[in-house]
């Protein structure tokens, strides 16, 4: 069927299955059924597909200004030891090519224009067994977070727009928030969305330095014929 095919089709982007499993918890709390099908699954899909589609505009604004290069929050949680674990893997990196950490990579543009030290590290490890659960776990649930939060800020604006001009709420509406119960409250979603934003970016965070601390530790550099190297991840449990 179609409605399965975009459901498959929307578990495919990262952290979204959880997401969908709140959102079809929600759908059929305000629709009073026992599982959500066709039309109600097709929306439940679209409102994920949303919040993952703006979600992925947050990094750089949020994420990049907090845990980047070029921040200086030491005092956030794992800020210094991200810092440290980035240098360490643009030396594992391109130590071949003179580099002793990331300012060297940067300042001598080691790195294609294309690509960035993340990318590098994810190419490297995604292969490896190390990938599944111990280090993509964090990443699909920094994504799930992220969704949520801007989810639940959607919902928010609507909650506050619904109670601030009652007269233009269509009455279904009215009705589906009533069916939401706990889940209906304005104060909840405001607690909600300062909470998925301290996990989008904690999670995020603790990914990026597990990744780069797996890959400077593990990496291997596979010279090719024009004198560049490729990083590979040899086969290892962790």
């Amino acid at each position: 069927m179609i409605v399965d095919k975009l459901v498959d089709l929307v578990k495919k982007l990262p952290g979204v299955s959880y997401v969908l499993a709140a959102m079809t918890y929600l759908g059929a709390l305000a629709t009073g059924a026992e599982k959500l099908a066709g039309i109600q699954l097709v929306v439940a899909c679209g409102i994920c597909a949303l919040g993952y589609w703006i979600g992925s505009k947050l990094d750089r604004p949020i994420y990049d200004n907090l845990y980047g290069p070029n921040s200086r929050h030491d005092w956030l949680p794992k800020h210094a030891e991200l810092r440290e674990a980035r240098d360490e893997l643009a030396k594992a990196l391109f130590q071949p090519r003179g580099a002793s950490n990331f300012k060297d990579v940067l300042d001598r543009k080691l790195i294609p224009k294309t690509q960035n030290l993340y990318s590098i590290a994810k190419f490297a490890a995604e292969g490896a067994k190390a990938w599944d659960g111990f280090i993509s776990n964090m990443h699909d649930l920094s994504k799930a977070a992220r969704s949520l939060f801007v989810i639940s800020i959607i919902i928010f604006a609507v909650l506050v727009s619904a109670s601030t001009f009652p007269y233009v709420v269509p009455s279904w509406l009215g009705e589906s928030f009533q069916r939401l119960g706990f889940w209906s409250s304005r104060v909840v979603y405001a607690c909600l969305i300062p909470l998925f934003l301290l996990a989008y970016i904690y999670l995020r965070a603790l990914h990026h330095l597990r990744l780069y601390k797996y890959v400077s530790a593990n990496v291997k550099l596979m010279p090719m014929p024009d004198g560049t190297f490729v990083p590979v991840i040899p086969e290892i449990k962790v």
